[in-house]
């Protein structure tokens, strides 16, 4: 993760995670601690793996039409 990346203004984040390094399998701790720059309000998708912190799960996606076969998607706001 670069450090030096400004993420404060930003309003919506994608993180294509199926394949991000990971701690305990699922959560994306060092995404999660950038993310902690963002706004409040601030959007986040994730695909496969969740967020850490102060990011409430608003939606989880499980692919109604098969395209994503296996992957759920997940939509965060930061609080």
């Amino acid at each position: 993760m670069d450090e030096e990346i400004d993420v404060s203004d930003v309003d919506i984040v994608f993180a294509y995670a199926t394949k991000y390094s990971t701690e305990r399998g699922i959560y994306l701790t060092e995404l999660s601690r950038k993310l902690l720059d963002l706004k409040s309000g601030a959007r986040v998708v994730t695909i496969d793996k969740r967020l850490q912190g102060p990011f409430n799960l608003i939606s989880t996606v499980l692919d109604p039409n098969g395209d994503l076969q296996t992957s759920t998607g997940f939509l965060w706001q930061r609080q």
